[in-house]
């Protein structure tokens, strides 16, 4: 089936059926001449359609086509009439809103995963991330695009690199050009990714490599170059995170190769880049990232960072990273994933983690004029995958050993606003503490107590109905039915409730964790020992 669309508004909402079957779908733009260019190529989950019966909807994927304005695009692909005409050129399409987190990004309709080319510009945090625009599943991976001024609240902006015939675009990193590299200007901000090969069918028999783009307008529209690539390494090598070093004045690239095995290249003028070590990781795979941290003290320890949170204290001196052979853990459960660092901040190491959540807890209603006898319709949230609070990083030492902290932010800190503390006095007879929890306004509880004053060793919290259960004996959190090990003795917790999004931080920042709540109510209750300590926060 073949669809031409003149194009006189910017956006092409195009009909998503979430539990349809993906169909490909051919993006094709018609020349002067006659000929077509292939533009993209997406899987698009399409369902059928009988006659007489108006084709469901369960929502409009946004895609953005103000570049092809005036012009033809055709669309082909092995799908029913009914689907190509409920496609719609608009400026705008007003669609219901969705319940949502106020603070952890999550994008309008779609899937997200990993956090790519975080970078600070001209007040501006940038967050781009792993984007399928046409399901609430993993596919055609593009970069999304987020910005924020104070790493709260953030607006979602048009997607910025798109699948082409070197592959779907993988994950990456992102530098100022400071030093006027590659003839660019020293104010354009560079983009570093992994175009992933045989991941889509125009690419096919290719490996993955490691490519460039460029921003000449601070970061919203980004140009593919064909400058600096990196040749495939491995296969599927992959996430390139690219900084600056300054004693060996090279820019330093860290990439994953396959199964535990990583890279570190380097370059002095990022038109081509050397391999200067590779090197093996114990269950480190994927989303690599190097970075130094420096105590009160001015001490002095690099990181090497992994996907699921792995991390090794070690040295790097521009050429290799030697790791003292420890293996870290830097969350209490899976949840957090891919975390990468922000480049652009001076003395400030701020990371950002994918939080795997599906957001299916919380039911949507479906138009049912919408709905097809034929077809089940999708009842749960429009969205997958959010991301993790922004953390800073810090280098601690505790009882001798080093550790690393992950506190929240200076800026989050700054917008909560104090409610209520409370001292637990004669627990036994007094009621739990209630705090009603706003939908749009997240609250941050902090709870302290006095680990030698011989209290009980039990406290515990309902969250929106969940029970939250820490056994300081057992040395287990409990929430809900999940039970994770974080160690005994814990003296400081802090709880985030962000709509269904619950982040537990504890330990000096040293134990961090998240969670999905089910949210049957919209009401905290508050319970612990006699020498307990509650303190309770909105952010705003």
């Amino acid at each position: 089936m073949e669809h031409r669309i003149i194009i006189r508004k910017e956006i092409l909402f195009i009909p998503i059926q979430v539990t349809s079957p993906e169909v490909l779908v051919e993006f094709f733009l018609e020349e002067e001449d006659g000929t077509f260019l292939k533009e993209f190529e997406f899987w698009i989950p399409v369902g059928t359609c009988q006659e007489d019966v108006t084709y469901r909807c369960d929502y409009y994927a946004r895609f953005p086509v103000k570049k092809f304005t005036d012009k033809t695009i055709i669309l082909k692909g092995d799908v029913p009439e009914a689907f190509l005409s409920e496609i719609r050129n608009e400026d705008n399409l007003e669609q219901e809103p969705l319940e949502r987190p106020s603070i952890h990004f999550t994008s309008g309709r779609s899937w997200i995963n990993d956090p790519n080319g975080l970078c600070f510009h001209d007040g501006v945090y940038h967050l781009y991330f792993q984007y399928n625009p046409f399901h609430i599943k993993w596919n055609n991976m593009c970069w999304g695009h987020a910005i924020s001024r104070d790493l709260l609240h953030w607006e979602e902006k048009d997607p910025v690199l798109f699948p082409d015939e070197h592959g779907m675009i993988f994950s990456g990193s992102a530098i100022l050009n400071e030093r006027g590299c590659l003839g660019f200007a020293k104010d354009a901000l560079l983009y570093f990714y992994t175009a992933a090969g045989e991941s889509n069918a125009w690419a096919k028999g290719k490996d993955s490599t490691q490519r460039m783009a460029v921003s000449f307008d601070g970061g919203n529209t980004l140009i593919k170059t064909e400058l600096g690539i990196v040749p495939s390494i491995g296969r599927e090598s992959r996430d390139p995170k690219v900084f600056w070093h300054e004693k060996t004045q090279s820019y330093i690239m860290s990439l994953w190769i396959e199964k535990n095995e990583f890279a570190i290249l380097r370059s002095d003028n990022l038109e081509s880049f050397a391999i200067s070590q590779r090197f093996s990781l114990e269950g480190a795979w994927e989303c690599p990232d190097l970075f130094c941290l420096k105590d009160d003290e001015g001490n002095e320890k690099w990181i090497f960072w992994s996907a699921d949170g792995f991390y090794y204290f070690g040295t790097f001196d521009g050429y290799q990273f030697l790791t003292d052979g420890k293996r870290n853990l830097a969350y209490m459960n899976a949840v957090p994933y891919a975390a990468q660092t922000y480049s652009g901040l001076k003395d400030r190491i701020i990371s950002v983690p994918w939080l795997r959540m599906e957001f299916e807890n919380v039911d949507i209603q479906v138009d049912s004029s919408q709905e097809n006898p034929d077809q089940d319709g999708y009842n749960g949230r429009m969205y997958t995958g959010a991301m993790g609070v922004p953390r800073e990083l810090k280098l601690i030492k505790i009882e001798e050993e080093w550790k690393l902290s992950q506190d929240y932010t200076e800026e989050l800190y700054r917008n909560r606003q104090e409610r209520k503390v409370w001292k637990m006095i004669d627990t036994d007879v007094q009621e739990p503490i209630r705090v009603e929890v706003s939908a749009k306004c997240p609250v941050l509880l902090e709870w302290k107590w006095d680990n030698d004053s011989g209290a009980k060793e039990v406290i515990q919290l309902n969250v929106c109905g969940v029970d939250v259960v820490y056994h300081s004996l057992k040395g287990e959190l409990i929430v809900g039915e999940k039970v994770v090990r974080i160690g005994c003795g814990i003296c400081d917790f802090s709880f985030l409730i962000d709509d269904v999004i619950f982040e537990v931080t504890a330990n000096h920042g040293i134990i961090v964790g998240a969670f999905e709540l089910k949210k049957d109510s919209n009401t905290i209750l508050l319970s612990g020992n006699e020498m307990a300590e509650w303190k309770v926060y909105q952010i705003h």
